[in-house]
């Protein structure tokens, strides 16, 4: 072999020195970029979600809520022995419907607040029926019959309205 010049020689260990430093550097810059950086970037989006998902949960909590009061309001207007008013209770509940409208405008509170409406109307109409046959008389056997039904879809709809969703 012939020997290195001092030319050569400190040509190549400015390569050493420059590749070294290359691929000491390089690494180290790809760690502490992603550990720095990219969770950084990571933490804003994770915290957008959290947010979005926050919001959806609390706007749920409030459905549940207003569901819940509107369900309590409809069996006490469909219980014959209640002593409010159904005037009072249809009041609420209309204010039930209208406060569900206003904490959220998705097509599932639109369908729960149509549902509610269409419930409503319903219990209205078997209590109408219910206190006309019993404004009427129950002296014949058909009457009583339509009574008893009245009550059997009375007492069933009490029994739907405790899990209104299917």
């Amino acid at each position: 072999m012939k020997p290195i010049n001092s030319k050569e020689r400190s040509k190549q260990v400015w390569q050493f020195i420059f590749i070294f430093f290359a691929l000491a550097i390089v690494p180290i810059a790809l760690i502490f970029f992603s550990y720095h950086k990219v969770p950084e970037k990571l933490s804003d989006i994770e915290q957008r979600k959290l947010m979005n998902y926050s919001n959806f949960e609390r706007s749920q909590k409030v459905l549940i809520k207003h569901l819940t009061e509107i369900d309590s309001n409809l069996n006490m207007l469909a219980n014959e022995s209640s002593n409010e008013l159904p005037e009072v209770i249809n009041m609420r509940i209309g204010k039930g419907l209208e406060d569900i409208k206003e904490a959220d405008t998705s097509r599932l509170v639109s369908m729960i607040s149509s549902g509610y409406n269409n419930h409503l109307k319903h219990v209205n109409t078997l209590i109408k029926t219910r206190n006309e046959l019993k404004n009427t008389g129950s002296g014949t056997k058909e009457l009583q019959q339509q009574l008893q039904d009245c009550k059997q879809t009375i007492q069933m709809l009490q029994m739907r309205s405790a899990s209104p969703m299917p």
